[in-house]
């Protein structure tokens, strides 16, 4: 039995900001020092911030995902901003639209392809929180629109009322929420002001404030973990002003983690004992899932060899595999599909798509 007993602090933290449209949600990332881009929905226009492109498919941003986590990204980064969830939930289940041939993401009814594409996004945060942002330190801050009109139901009493919730189906918020160390909910508090006497009283609205609540009630959701303090040491406030919000989110983040804390090991598992098997028929071995002829959009790059192959090298360089690995390992299967070749290069394009969608999985393999 291993026991600890000293306050420890991440070498990085996952924040979450879920506000009103034109809130200021892309303005406020910005402002944080080392911060780059992963910008889905265009939010960055006007701000001084560079920006990460990938091809809009789970395959695309895995890969530069794991540039990252292997040190391979950009030496200033010390901010990876991603703008916004809900646009980033769009373009990934229109991409597995694609690969799986569905009109859209209701071809099965009961939320059946959402319960497909949701390993799929809890992959991506998973590695967002426990390889970028624990493992090297990069803090990962998200925006996320919300709606006033989602309707809330009490299971006990069975009263109703509206309440703010992320724009994006349930299962991909619920995962959002459980990877944040830091959620905030931003909205307008509206002053308003009476006028007029007796029939003639009119109520207007005189100001608005953009306000920031950290703490979940009712009407929002919030989520605060107790090492996150104010930038004194004081605790988190429930709720400040945005201007507030943006001149203490930089302490916020420096007292709240330790970039020198050591990274997380990952648990290994445990050995497994060899027991005698019973003689049984062997199984017919699965077959392996055919490729498809869909190429994904085409790369702008000097090389003279095919796009498509130019992104696969990238893939190789991403996960840090060289070209004999891949070709001693896979030509084979290319031989029995597609006829004998020479070189990587000449692998045809389905083939190599194939392959692309399968890199985690075939890195893994390769590297025992």
């Amino acid at each position: 039995m291993i026991i600890r007993r000293e306050n420890k602090k991440p070498r990085g933290i996952v924040a979450a900001i879920a506000a009103v449209e034109g809130f200021g949600k892309s303005t406020t990332m910005a402002k944080m020092p080392g911060a780059y881009f992963l910008d889905v929905d265009e939010g960055s226009f006007g701000l001084d911030v560079p920006c990460i492109e990938f091809d809009g498919t789970v395959a695309g941003l895995l890969m530069v995902l794991q540039e990252i986590k292997s040190g391979k990204g950009p030496d200033d980064m010390k901010s990876l901003c991603i703008d916004t969830a809900d646009k980033l939930v769009s373009v990934l289940s229109a991409d597995l639209c694609q690969r799986e041939k569905w009109k859209s993401m209701e071809e099965f009814d009961y939320g059946k392809c959402w319960n497909i594409f949701k390993p799929e996004w809890e992959k991506i945060w998973d590695i967002l929180k426990t390889d970028i942002a624990r493992g090297c330190g990069i803090d990962v801050f998200v925006s996320v629109h919300i709606d006033g009109n989602k309707t809330f139901t009490e299971k006990t009493s069975g009263k109703t009322w509206n309440r703010w919730a992320m724009r994006m189906p349930p299962k991909c918020a619920a995962t959002v929420l459980e990877a944040s160390d830091l959620y905030v909910t931003g909205i307008y508090d509206v002053l308003t002001e009476t006028k007029g006497k007796e029939r003639s009283k009119v109520t207007i609205a005189v100001d608005e404030t953009r306000m920031i609540y950290t703490e979940h009630s009712s009407t929002w959701d919030g989520k605060c973990r107790n090492y996150i303090t104010m930038p004194d040491g004081s605790p988190m406030k429930k709720k400040m002003t945005l201007d507030a919000f943006q001149k203490n989110l930089q302490g916020i983040i420096e007292v709240s983690t330790d970039k020198t804390a050591p990274k997380p090991e990952k648990p290994k598992p445990a050995p497994v004992e060899a027991k005698p098997k019973a003689e049984k028929p062997k199984a017919a071995p699965k077959p392996e899932p055919e490729p498809t002829d869909d190429l994904p959009p085409e790369l702008e790059d000097d090389s003279t060899e095919r796009p498509i192959i130019v992104k696969l090298r990238k893939a190789m360089a991403a996960y840090d595999l060289t070209e004999k690995q891949m070709f001693d390992k896979y030509n084979p299967k290319h031989a029995d599909r597609y006829g004998e070749v020479s070189s990587l290069s000449e692998w045809s394009d389905a083939f190599v798509e194939w392959l692309l969608k399968g890199m985690d999985r075939i890195a893994q393999v390769l590297k025992k």
